[in-house]
């Protein structure tokens, strides 16, 4: 299971809940087939929150030597000047990736998979949720780690990969909590939702879901 497959990974997380992997750029096959997953569901759960749902994917990241925090009116958010270098870093290695493998599977990295998804469910008028953890919360979480810590994130994340606090941080946290979203719109369990459920993630996420579904198989 790797992501030189190309295809959107699609599998069942749950009896009503099925988990549909992306590559936060689009293509018209893709399209095609989030629109079926869409029309199949009863709502649909996005890896995306109200902050970057209103402002384009966006934060503003300022930084400050002495303001510190997220700035709700301007989307910003406060950091000391290390930290902004460090998450700026972070960010140029994620969007080059994206450009780089778009490039080569033939997607668009301008068309964002979350806000295709909530005008579908808008024109269909399905339920849609921004189940993911507030950008800025994973932003200060990252910069609230020691400098070696930030430094070895610099290095993993450049050859593709993140380990320790970082990977907690940027995934099985986001992972956990995206659940538990579900969960509370849906005011029970994932195993005992009654309506059916579509849980669209970065691929990466899905791979992590779908391992998650086949360590309970063994």
């Amino acid at each position: 299971m790797t992501k030189n497959s190309k295809e959107l990974l699609i599998f069942n997380y749950a009896p009503n809940l099925k988990v549909v992997g992306t590559f936060h750029a689009l293509n018209d096959k893709d399209k095609i087939n989030l629109e079926h997953l869409v029309d199949e569901s009863d709502f649909v759960a996005l890896e995306w929150d109200y902050a970057r749902s209103k402002n384009s994917g966006k934060i503003n990241l300022q930084h400050s030597i002495l303001r510190r925090g997220y700035s709700i009116p301007d989307n910003s958010l406060h950091v000391s000047h290390l930290n902004w270098i460090y998450l700026r870093a972070i960010n140029k290695i994620i969007r080059t990736g994206i450009t780089e493998d778009s490039k080569k599977d033939g997607r668009d990295p301008t068309q964002n998979e979350f806000t295709f998804c909530e005008e579908l469910c808008r024109n269909k008028n399905k339920d849609s949720y921004l189940v993911d953890q507030p950008i800025y919360i994973m932003l200060t979480k990252l910069c609230s780690m020691s400098l070696t810590e930030k430094i070895a994130h610099l290095m993993d994340f450049n050859n593709h990969n993140a380990t320790g606090r970082a990977e907690e941080i940027m995934t099985s946290e986001r992972e956990e909590y995206m659940l538990q979203e579900i969960e509370k719109r849906e005011g029970c369990t994932i195993l005992e939702l009654k309506r059916k459920g579509l849980l669209v993630v970065g691929y990466s996420h899905a791979v992590k879901y779908w391992r998650d579904v086949q360590a309970t198989l063994l």
